[in-house]
């Protein structure tokens, strides 16, 4: 491994985990940390993936009682992490220092190797690191280029590997030119995952799911992404609409016969009208006569009108100082109320009582002090009788502790003996139970190795019994019948893709062979066109004798000067125009007429003879040229035409190839099966025998468990013999014991009683001194209760204090005026009844002028209800008709009423049998056409007409719509329907369902195509995995990504409906699709609704990783089975050569070398580890090592050796190739001394 190679070159530590410490390893090449356990060598392992961006809880999981990864490795604001690499660009630092928010790590970049000054300043004559906060003032004053401040791991992980997916989601352009300047390659888009890579190769991580997201974001990187698919939902009301066209043309009888309906229905409606145009007239009269009494009635309303407004206006004045006079009263009775209201108030309140008792108050307050005083004096004889009662109750007290504490002494003696007389029992029953338990032990022990044995022949007979198992025999026909079948599989994918090949290319073909036909075809038409004008061209230079040209050559050597500015080049070739050539000098006259012949344009042919040959050699040279073409595009088109022929016998060829192969795919899987039969039959065959032995061997176990508890009873039978004859021996003496402990504290709860009785007579002899002196309770709860009786009346007093002026107060200034309110009140009144009166007066004469004219009106109403009811029945006719007035025969006389009313009825019950006709005719008709749902694009074009139907009978929408008449319209709907609709709802769903099947068409090739692209995939990672491996025991690993497409439940209905599909569209497309297409695009759309197809990448196939161990296979799907595959050393290996392989696919630049932290290889074989170090060498792939180890296999793999010491520090060992066991010995010296 090269040191001029892209990579990782130091990694320092500055005052980081071991405060004040400068720590450096040099990585360029295989590096090896050594140092006892707990010196740090995982601590700086660690190091390696957080250089690729990893994050740091991935390295230092939070948990509660976990320090978190700042404040282990950057505990201060000067602690780093720093990082030297080499990079195109030369040497680069990437420092890693604690965040000032204390909570995540930052980032800078620095365009120079690592050089402590650059991390340090001198302050007062000392150097002091500096913070990692002003690294960019540091750097800026000292003229370094340096990088800006990066907040966020993944920006910072973007510009190391140059991750073009992080920097375009970062959104910040800035970062592709850091990644440029200070990435590893220095290019964009090189490398990616390289983080997760070192902490999985560190953790020995086999997680498959992570392992196969990052390949599927790598295959999506290369335009591998799953198809979209959103499929209408309205499929099967198309599918219906399909049924429907089909049925219209069984059906069109009933469309026709509903059609026909409502045109009988037109020509009825037709006379209707002319119905009502009589009707009409008739209706005219009564308006006339209707709007005469109108006018009667409309002056009697006027004059009324006048009247009553003389009436109001007159009225008014009255009615203003009636309402005056009413205020002035309600203003005076409002008064007086709420006098009267506020004195019911004052009354309410008690006012004259407490007035009273307020005028009392200085008595009240002498009778209080009186009763203060009284008991005062009752409390203070009570208290001296009170002392003595306390001092013979606390002497009774204590005789009564010491008696107990006596008491109490002995019930304690008697219990320690009575614990000892226990104890001595317990011992024995304890030395009874260890001998009788041995016994026991001793008993079962003899059994215990039949009863294992027979228990390990059922478990493994059980096992048997519950799971049928195939041998490695059975397996391996299974896995060659499968790898046969994979092999068709593959040469089916093969040949699939060749056939879409010889088809593009017979597509290719036919296009040319369009093209050339079309370039044939207009060389054809330039040589016909140029054909045409060199025979012409030879008329003119070789007239026939006798023509017209050749009579103006022979006559007039200028002809084209004159004549032949107006003659049609026609008739030059005329020979029946006997030409007489009269006048040799006129050049001007025309039958007659003398022109200015100059004037005239002369056309291109009027020209001399040998302009004509000139012009026809041109010609026939551009003749000559177009039939080289022409024969040059048709030797093109027949070579297109051959290359096409037999492309298509190619392309059918290899149809007959796929077909072939399809049929050996079949047998394949007819094998498959097979032997998967025989091998269920063989397993359940051996399930079988493993339950006979297993019920045999259960017998056998159930007779020796009941021969050992046998045994054992008898021990315990003995025991408890023992037993009972030890308890015998002790109750006796427990039981005396046990009897004085009861009668010391029968004598304890006597003096406890007595104690209570002597309290008691106490508190009597305490209660007869008070009774003797007057000084009873009762005494004084009633001195008491006088006390507070005065206080609480002493206090009502004084709180009516200030109600008793408010009181005085309202007498003074508000009840005083209650005399002059009422003389106000009866002045309001009188006023009132006066102006009352005289509005009686005046009303009652204008009521009675009211009264004649409303007689008057009444008799003129009563003519018009007789007038109208006539009209009405005209009405009812008219709106029975329901039809607008036609235009009237004049020559027709007016006919009675009886008579037209006749017609009329006659001509509504012929519309009433119409009406149902059509009612049933098209309500069949909208069965039909609604039999897939109003959805359908039928359904959607039939209601689409109705409504059309339906806006004109309501106007724009402004008015409620007369379903009798829109079933009428429909009819109208229906033959237009027939005639516009129809046509175009096929070529409709006809599209539709081309689109919706062109989707699906696309879906599934899209999948297969995402099928090829894993299964290419798979193949790049096996091809970077390599083919062998040297490992011992180990001499094949394969991983393959197994495709779920083809597993999926609507892979085969998808792939049946493809058929169906292209069997159509060969046919040529009917204008409606065959009734199986419909039925599998139905089938196919639900499947896929109800599935999840918009699953990502990584959900589309399994990742499966196959060892060849001592010449035996073993597959694994998850890291549990990985991790069983084989030993943990070797497991590891194939983790690391998978690694090794994805790691390279993943860093795409060959200059960068990748670095690798490892730990434990100590399990491994020497000679594997040799062949680890090989591969790695292989791959571009440094190892940074945690092997505390003196073992010279593995150490002499490494270029520099550190050793890390635990007291901080790390110790650079520059070892010769000949000094390596003397080195082994002197460290295996100082850890025997240490």
């Amino acid at each position: 491994m090269t040191t001029s190679a892209n990579g990782l070159v130091r990694i320092i530590c500055l005052d980081a985990h071991v405060p004040g410490k400068l720590m450096a390893i040099r990585v360029g090449e295989h590096a090896n940390l050594s140092g006892t356990n707990g010196a740090g060598k995982t601590t700086l392992l660690k190091l390696a993936p957080l250089f690729y961006g990893a994050n740091s809880t991935d390295l230092v999981p939070r948990t509660s009682n976990r320090t978190r990864f700042v404040d282990f490795y950057l505990p201060r604001p000067t602690s780093m992490i720093i990082y030297e690499y080499q990079t195109p660009r030369g040497l680069m630092c990437a420092t890693v220092y604690r965040h000032t928010s204390g909570e995540k790590p930052a980032y800078r970049f620095l365009a120079e190797g690592f050089i402590s000054d650059y991390f340090s300043e001198v302050r007062e004559g000392e150097r002091f690191y500096v913070e990692g906060r002003e690294l960019g003032r540091h750097w800026k004053a000292n003229h370094l280029e340096h990088s800006k401040q990066l907040e966020a791991t993944q920006d910072y992980r973007a510009v190391i590997q140059g991750d073009a997916d992080l920097i375009r989601r970062a959104g910040d352009k800035e970062l592709r030119s850091l990644a440029i300047q200070f990435g590893l390659s220095g290019k964009i888009g090189q490398m990616r995952y390289l983080d997760k890579m070192a902490t999985a190769i560190l953790g020995r991580s086999g997680d498959m799911d992570r392992i196969k997201s990052m390949l599927a974001e790598i295959m999506q990187e290369d335009n591998v992404v799953p198809p979209k698919l959103d499929l209408h939902r309205g499929i099967r009301s198309e599918i219906a609409s399909l049924a429907i066209l089909r049925d219209l043309d069984k059906h069109e009888d009933v469309f026709q016969t509903a059609i026909a309906k409502g045109i009988a229905y037109q020509e009825n409606a037709k006379k209707m009208r002319q119905i009502r145009r009589e009707l009409d007239d008739l209706k005219t009269q009564y308006d006339e006569r209707i709007n005469e009494i109108d006018l009667a009635r409309s002056d009697i309303e006027e004059e009324l009108t006048t009247k009553t407004t003389e009436w109001e206006n007159g009225s008014f004045d009255l009615k203003t100082k009636i309402s005056d006079a009413k205020a002035e009263v309600e203003t005076a009775e409002s008064r007086l109320e709420s006098l009267d209201k506020a004195y019911q108030r004052w009354e309410a309140e008690d006012i004259h009582t407490k007035e009273t008792l307020f005028t009392q108050l200085d008595d009240l307050i002498e009778k209080h002090d009186a009763a203060q005083a009284r008991l005062r004096r009752l409390e203070e004889g009570v208290s001296d009788i009170r002392r003595e009662f306390d001092d013979a109750t606390s002497k009774e007290k204590d005789r009564y502790h010491r008696a107990r504490e006596k008491l109490q002494a002995k019930i304690q003696k008697i219990g320690q003996d009575i614990s000892l007389v226990r104890e001595k029992r317990a011992e024995k029953r304890l030395e009874i139970t260890k001998a009788f338990d041995n016994e026991k032990e001793r008993t079962r022990d003899s059994f215990e190795d039949e009863l294992s044995q027979l228990g390990e022949d059922i478990a493994e007979a059980r096992q048997a019994s519950k799971h049928s198992f195939i041998t490695d025999e059975e397996k391996l026909d299974l896995e060659v019948a499968e790898i046969a079948a994979d092999d068709i599989r593959h040469k089916i994918k093969l040949q699939e893709d060749d056939l879409k090949k010889e088809q593009q290319k017979e597509r290719d073909l036919f296009e040319k062979q369009n093209q050339a036909d079309e370039k044939l075809l207009l060389s054809k038409r330039e040589v016909e066109r140029t054909q045409k004008k060199c025979d012409q061209l030879l008329s003119y230079v070789r007239p026939d004798a006798g023509s017209f040209l050749a009579a103006l050559r022979e006559n007039q050597s200028t002809w084209f000067e004159s004549l032949g500015r107006v003659i049609q080049p026609e008739l030059l070739d005329r020979k029946d125009l006997s030409p007489t050539f009269t006048d040799k000098d006129s050049t001007s006259n025309l039958f007659g007429w003398e022109l200015d012949l100059g004037r005239i344009e002369k056309p291109e042919w009027a020209t001399t003879l040998e302009d004509h040959e000139r012009l026809l050699n041109l010609a026939e040279d551009e003749l000559e040229r177009y039939e080289e073409i022409f024969k040059e595009n048709e030797r093109d088109f027949d070579s297109l035409v051959s290359q096409w022929n037999q492309q298509k016998r190619h392309t059918q060829l290899a149809v007959v190839k796929l077909d072939g192969l399809k049929c050996e795919s079949g047998s394949a899987f007819d094998a498959i099966r097979q032997i998967k039969a025989r091998n269920r039959d063989l397993a359940d065959q051996r399930k079988q025998e493993a339950k006979i032995q297993l019920e045999r061997l259960e017998k056998n176990r159930g007779d020796a468990f009941s021969r050992r508890d046998t045994a054992v009873q008898n021990v315990e039978t003995r025991r408890q013999s023992a037993l009972d004859e030890l308890s015998s021996q002790t109750a006796s003496e427990e039981s005396k014991l046990t009897n004085e402990k009861e009668a010391m504290e029968i004598a304890e709860s006597s003096e406890k009683e007595n104690h209570k009785e002597r309290l008691k007579l106490l508190k009597q002899d305490f209660e007869q001194q008070r009774s003797s002196k007057g000084l009873e309770k009762s005494v004084l709860e009633a001195a008491e209760s006088d006390l507070t009786d005065a206080r609480k009346n002493v206090e009502t007093a004084k709180s009516y204090g200030t109600l008793i002026r408010d009181y005085k107060t309202w007498l003074d200034v508000e009840w005083s005026r209650y005399t002059f309110f009422a003389e106000s009140l009866v002045e309001a009144q009188r006023t009132r009844d006066e102006h009352l009166e005289r509005y009686d007066t005046l009303h009652t004469g204008f009521k009675r002028l009211r009264d004649d004219l409303n007689s008057n009106r009444k008799r003129l109403e009563q003519e018009l209800r007789t007038l109208k009811s006539s009209r009405e029945e005209c009405l009812s006719i008219v709106q029975k008709l329901a039809a607008s007035p036609g235009e009237r025969d004049e020559a027709s006389p007016p006919r009675l009423f009886d008579i037209v009313k006749s017609d009329a009825f006659m001509l509504i019950n012929e519309r009433e049998s119409l009406r149902k006709a059509i009612h049933n005719g098209v309500s069949k008709a909208e069965t039909l056409i609604l039999k897939g749902g109003e959805d359908s694009l039928i359904g959607q074009a039939w209601s689409t007409l109705v409504e059309v139907e339906r806006n004109k009978l309501s106007n724009n929408g402004t008015h409620e719509v007369d379903e009798e008449m829109l079933t009428l319209n429909k009819t109208l709907a229906l033959d237009e329907l027939l005639q516009d609709h129809v046509s175009q709802l096929r070529e409709s769903l006809t599209l539709f369902i081309e689109n919706v099947g062109q989707q699906l068409i696309n879906y599934y090739q899209g999948m297969k195509d995402i099928s090829g692209a894993i299964s290419t995939q798979s193949r790049q990672i096996s091809s970077a995995i390599g083919d062998t491996l040297l490992f011992d025991a180990i001499s094949e690993v394969k991983v393959s990504l197994k495709s779920r497409i083809d597993t999926e439940d609507y892979w085969p209905i998808l792939e049946k409906f493809s058929d169906i599909w292209f069997a159509w569209k060969q046919e040529g497309k009917s204008s409606i699709p065959p009734v199986e297409l419909d039925q599998q695009l139905v089938k196919s759309s639900d499947m896929l609704q109800r599935s999840n197809t918009n699953r990502p990448l990584s959900g589309l196939f399994e990742l499966e990783i196959s060892l060849c161990e001592n010449n035996r296979w073993v597959t694994a799907r998850r890291a549990q089975e990985l991790e069983d595959a084989s030993s943990t050393g070797l497991s590891y290996l194939i983790l690391c050569c998978i690694y090794a392989g994805i790691s390279r696919m993943l860093c795409r630049d060959p200059g960068v070398v990748i670095h690798w932290p490892m730990d434990e290889l100590g399990t491994l074989a020497p000679e594997n580890i040799s062949r680890l170090f090989g591969m790695l060498d292989d791959h571009r792939i440094v190892m940074i090592g945690g092997f505390p180890t003196t073992d010279p296999n593995l150490l002499q793999h490494f270029k520099y050796h550190h050793d890390v010491q635990s007291k901080g520090g790390i110790v650079e060992m520059a070892l010769p190739d000949d000094e390596l066991e003397q080195l082994i010995a002197e460290r295996e010296a100082l850890e025997v001394v240490s």
